[in-house]
Formats: structure tokens, sequence, C-alpha cells
């Protein structure tokens, strides 16, 4: 900010009129030599253009002169002096140093309403609920996913423990004095069955091998490969 009203230097004391008085108390700051840095000079202040902020009109707003904050937000002076800054304070869905980062919705709802939104625009999700905008319930529901007895997956599956089954891992294996299978054998559930069956059956018949297979429906497993 300077003083006085030394040559070449006027006071503006209205917009767009300017004109020399014989005694001035302020004078609006320069920035680069130009006054108001481009900006209006009113009655020793400075009025700052949209994509401006400061006392000088001195801090760029971050994003394009056309659309600062890239319309998704407030052009803001920060608080932290002497080193201020022009920041954003962005729209609810929006992150990052200029607003372009954008959160995910589901139902008009950032991260579904189940999780919180990152910098970064990720999910950070409740527990019980997974997806990249937190839209997935686990199985078991949210109150209790997969039965307290695993890991829910990112499609919402869980993943059991030792000694648990199920959709839910609901379901507690067979033991011999805390011996699952009573060390004889191995856990599959029956869908891991089902599928690797289906697999075998199929390579069979595309590779043409020279293999009887005899295939019968069983009401547990849903089928039976015999060879």
């Amino acid at each position: 900010m300077m003083t006085g009203c030394n040559w070449p230097y006027t006071c503006v004391l209205a917009f767009g009129c300017i004109f020399l008085v014989s005694s001035c108390r302020a004078q609006c700051g320069l920035v680069a030599g130009i006054i108001c840095n481009g900006g209006a000079c009113e009655r020793g202040n400075c009025v700052c253009p949209s994509y401006l902020i400061g006392p000088d009109c001195n801090y760029q707003c971050p994003g394009p002169a056309e659309s600062p904050c890239n319309g998704k937000g407030a052009c803001l002076l920060s608080s932290n002096a002497p080193s201020q800054s022009a920041i954003c304070s962005c729209a609810d869905r929006f992150r990052g140093p200029a607003c372009t980062v954008s959160c995910p919705m589901f139902s008009e709802s950032i991260c579904s309403g189940r999780g919180m939104c990152d910098n970064n625009g990720t999910c950070a999700c409740n527990d019980g609920f997974v997806g990249s905008d937190c839209s997935i319930e686990c199985r078991g529901g949210s109150a209790n996913p997969c039965s307290g007895k695993g890991m829910c997956l990112p499609d919402g599956s869980c993943a059991c423990d030792a000694g648990r089954y199920g959709e839910r891992c609901q379901a507690s294996c067979a033991s011999n004095n805390g011996i699952l299978c009573s060390g004889r054998g191995i856990i599959l559930m029956l869908s891991y069955v089902r599928k690797i069956m289906f697999l075998l059956l199929r390579r069979v018949l595309e590779q043409n091998w020279p293999v009887c297979v005899h295939a019968i429906y069983d009401r547990n497993l849903d089928f039976r490969v015999l060879w």
C-alpha cells in the first residue's frame, strides 16, 4: 500500500472515474507495477475481478480465469499469514485444489451416504459396505458382515475364516476335538465344487480327450462326474 499522491500515481474515488486530488491518504497497491493487478481501485481499495483475490488483487484463484474453481466452489483467501494464497472451498461433492475431482455418487448421495470421500475422490466406506461408491452391502448385513467370521470382498461376498462356510460364513465345519474334518480332509464350499466340476467337464469336451465321462444329477451337488 502506497501513501501520498506523488506523480504519476492518482487516487480513484469511484469505479471508472480517475482524477487527481490535492490530498490523498491512501493509494491502491501495485502488483508488478500495475494498480490492483488489473482490477479497479475505489477509494483506496482494490475491487478485484472474479479470478483474483487479496487486498491488492495479488492472488489468482485456482482454475481458469473465466471459471475460478471450475465453477464448483468459492475462491477464498487462506488464513495462513504471512504466506497467504488463494484457495477453493469446493461444493459438497467436489474435491481437489481446483474442485476438479468428483466424489462417487449413488442415489444422489456422496458415497451412497455410507462413507467419507477423501481429497482424491475415493470413498472410505463404513463397516459393512464396499464398492467404489459404498453401494454394496456385505453378506450378512452391515450390522454383522460375514457373521463376524470372515472378510467382506469388493463384490460384497465373504471370504470365511478357517472352519467357517456359507454365503455369510454362518456355518461351522465339522470337527473332532477341535480338529477340522478330523484332520483327514479339506473344506470346500459346494458352490466351488460345482464350479470345479463344470470347468473340468468343459475342458474334457473342448479337448476331445478320449476319456469316458458319466455325469449324473445329484440333489445335493447338482451333478456328479464319475470317471
